[in-house]
């Protein structure tokens, strides 16, 4: 694959992927307004959401495959630790500086 069109594609998987992690800034409004203060036991409802651009482009879990689908042997791996990290680093920005207006992008 030509090497600005992977890239390109990993920019929008993670662009999308870090759209789910908006509601990383209520967490802490969230506990607060707890009653009982109990630390969770389960996870956030957003922490699946943050790989499902990957998987639907990958066409995983998809009764029509995605549109990457024929990709999904030689790239996916890359594509989904990519897209992964720049997540990761990105909900990092958001708890460090959850009322900031930091530019995120990226």
């Amino acid at each position: 694959m030509v090497a600005p069109i992977a890239g390109q594609i990993i920019t929008i998987l993670s662009r999308r992927a870090g759209d789910a992690l908006l509601p990383v800034r209520s967490i802490p409004s969230q506990f607060r307004a707890m009653q009982n203060k109990k630390m969770p036991t389960e996870r956030s409802y957003f922490v699946p959401l943050v790989m499902r651009p990957v998987s639907s482009y990958f066409g995983i879990k998809t009764a029509d495959g995605g549109m990457g689908a024929p990709l999904k042997d030689a790239y996916m791996k890359q594509f989904a630790s990519e897209v992964f990290q720049a997540a990761s680093q990105r909900s990092v920005l958001i708890a460090c500086y959850p009322s900031s207006d930091l530019s995120l992008n990226s």
